[in-house]
């Protein structure tokens, strides 16, 4: 097989993939903290994501995409809130 193939888990092969994705069977439901509410701010100061664990958009947690880690000047927090702000 070249780089650009993969051999799929039903034996099927995909030519020229740039990226495959594996779907994790996530649902968007937040069932485990029922209670979750948009926290309030000063409406002078620029809002913030709203992201419970600084991963998952509220209003959008549909949107979740997860990715590997990438090496930055700082901690792999802000790098993952970077990463959930530019999907919603």
């Amino acid at each position: 097989m070249s780089p650009i193939m993969a051999q799929l888990y039903n034996d099927e092969v995909t030519k020229d993939a740039d990226v495959i994705m594996a779907a994790s069977g996530h649902q968007p439901k937040f069932s485990i903290v029922p209670d979750l509410v948009h926290a309030g701010t000063d409406p002078t100061v620029p809002p913030l994501p709203d992201l419970y664990q600084n991963v998952i958009a509220v209003d959008y947690p549909d949107s979740l995409v997860c990715t590997s880690y990438c090496v930055v000047n700082d901690d792999a927090m802000s790098y993952r809130e970077l990463q959930s702000m530019t999907i919603v």
